[in-house]
């Protein structure tokens, strides 16, 4: 009787844990049986910061450009999610703004690999190096515009520019 006793103690115990945990019926509601309330927030980009750092870097002939980017919620905090990370590097065209498209660079940041590999716990910036071919032209690199488009997971699409200066 005592190994019947203990195995029907066993069950009691881990049903009583399922109800405690909230294990429901997944109809939407809270383990109060409630709906989450409106206004809730959520943890998602909602904007793009391109980081000050970002600079040209050179090594023998190698050129790059080093640059961080912050997805922000809606408190302004940096945040890891998943995106597609598109960078363009513009030439400057005068008044307006105006100008010719130098190079462009993709980046998927959608799985843990990736997340790992472009996601800098340390400045909580996502770090990308970006490689440009030609050494001699890093002088008409200075006054150039970069611009960083994010398509996130949920559709989310956001974007930021900044004008490179020497």
């Amino acid at each position: 009787m005592t190994g019947v006793y203990r195995v029907v103690m066993v069950l009691v115990f881990l049903l009583s844990l399922g109800w405690v945990s909230g294990c429901g019926q997944g109809d939407g509601t809270s383990a109060f049986g409630e709906p989450p309330p409106t206004g809730t927030w959520y943890p998602e980009p909602v904007a793009l910061r391109i980081h000050p750092s970002t600079r040209y870097v050179q090594e023998g002939d190698r050129v790059w450009l080093r640059t961080r980017v912050e997805l922000l919620d809606a408190l302004g905090d940096p945040l890891k999610y998943p995106a597609r990370f598109r960078f363009e590097l513009w030439r400057s065209g005068g008044v307006g703004g105006s100008g010719s498209l130098a190079y462009v660079w993709r980046f998927d940041v959608l799985g843990y690999a990736e997340q790992d590999s472009a996601y800098d716990p340390v400045t909580r910036c996502y770090a990308f190096s970006l490689t440009l071919d030609d050494v001699g032209a890093i002088e008409d690199l200075r006054r150039m515009r970069l611009r960083v488009y994010a398509e996130t997971a949920d559709g989310e699409r956001l974007q930021r520019e900044m004008v490179l200066r020497p």
